[in-house]
């Protein structure tokens, strides 16, 4: 976010999203698009061939959090499911920057 935006401009961390989650009471993805953030499912590129899969059922939006080098932590959401996971970084979510006040 950082160099694409400029200083002051940072992912979320995995508390903050687990905090819009929980706090947004989304129980499925129709809610996180239709809150503040819209929140849609754009599907993600897979880690391996880098297609673009499973959009319009899945998405994914990285957080700054990683519990490795190769492990990183996203909001996941599907038609009836939002909730945080862990997976290999080489998945290409979707980044939604935020800026430090």
């Amino acid at each position: 976010c950082n160099s694409e935006l400029g200083s002051g401009w940072r992912m979320p961390t995995g508390s903050e999203w687990s905090n819009v989650d929980a706090s947004g009471g989304w129980s499925t993805s129709f809610a996180a698009y239709n809150s503040a953030l819209k929140l849609h499912l754009g599907g993600y590129l897979m880690g391996n061939t880098g297609l673009l899969t499973s959009r319009g059922s899945v998405s994914g939006y990285w957080s700054g959090t990683q519990w490795s080098v190769t492990v990183g932590t996203y909001l996941y959401l599907n038609t009836t499911y939002s909730g945080m996971i862990d997976d290999i970084k080489s998945y290409g979510f979707s980044v939604r920057c935020i800026r430090n006040l």
